[in-house]
């Protein structure tokens, strides 16, 4: 499958709301205890998150944009089928953001899309609701929300 395109820049645009929403603002880093990391900003993590600073709407939105850009490419890299929808791709951009790549690509949602299953990819996005061992809210939403997203046109 092949990076770039109307298609990709459509669908990262779609992303910039969704995952701001669910990540919020942060112009302080803070210290996530589940995935054992200092974030920042739109949920920006990494060795070039500095605990001691405060970071501009600029630079988050740099960051923002960065950032789902390579959850992007690792879509891309993972998914094997020829024309993904819109929609998935959406979901899965936002998927990947929250989870990483490495999730994605052990995930049952990705054994799904390759497989042409949709639907049943979409579905199984409701599974990842879990940080440290504990079921969040936050997450419960945030694949409900993809879920619907997913099934955009199903």
């Amino acid at each position: 499958m092949a990076l770039g395109g109307k298609k990709t820049i459509s669908a990262m645009a779609a992303c910039l709301t969704l995952t701001a929403g669910f990540e919020g603002y942060k112009t302080k880093p803070y210290w996530d205890p589940y995935g054992k990391v200092y974030t920042a900003c739109f949920g920006h993590t990494g060795a070039d998150v500095d605990p001691k600073r405060t970071y501009s709407m600029t630079e988050c939105t740099a960051w923002l944009y960065d950032d789902l850009a390579r959850a992007n490419r690792a879509v891309h890299r993972q998914v094997k089928v020829e024309d993904l929808p819109f929609s998935v791709e959406v979901a899965l951009t936002d998927f990947t953001f929250n989870l990483g790549e490495g999730t994605l690509k052990k995930s049952s949602v990705l054994m799904y899309v390759n497989g042409g299953m949709f639907t049943e990819a979409c579905n199984a996005m409701t599974k990842y609701t879990y940080a440290g061992g504990v079921k969040l809210p936050g997450l419960v939403k945030r694949r409900n929300r993809e879920k619907e997203i997913c099934l955009w046109g199903k």
